[in-house]
C-alpha cells in the first residue's frame, strides 16, 4: 500500500491518444523537477519512456515512430 506522499500520474500519449500505465512517484520527486530540477536526478527509478511521457506527452511507440530507434 502507498502513503500519502506518493502521486499517480496517467497520461494519454498527445499523439495516439491511448491512455498509459500510470507512472507513480513521490510528491517531493515531482515537486523538485516542477522546480527546475533534472528529472533523471530527482527520477532514476523510472525508465526513460516513463521520464519522456511525463516530459513530453508522448509514449514510447510514438516517440520511436517520430524520432526513430535506439539502433541508429
Amino acid at each position: 500500500m502507498f502513503g500519502a506522499n506518493k502521486v499517480f500520474i496517467v497520461i494519454d500519449c498527445g499523439s495516439c491518444g491511448r491512455a498509459q500505465a500510470p507512472i507513480t512517484v513521490e510528491h517531493r520527486q515531482l515537486s523538485a523537477w516542477r522546480n527546475g530540477a533534472h528529472i533523471q536526478t530527482v527520477m532514476p527509478e523510472l525508465s526513460p519512456a516513463q521520464r519522456e511521457l511525463l516530459i513530453s506527452g508522448t509514449c514510447d511507440s510514438c516517440f520511436s515512430r517520430m524520432f526513430g530507434g535506439d539502433d541508429e
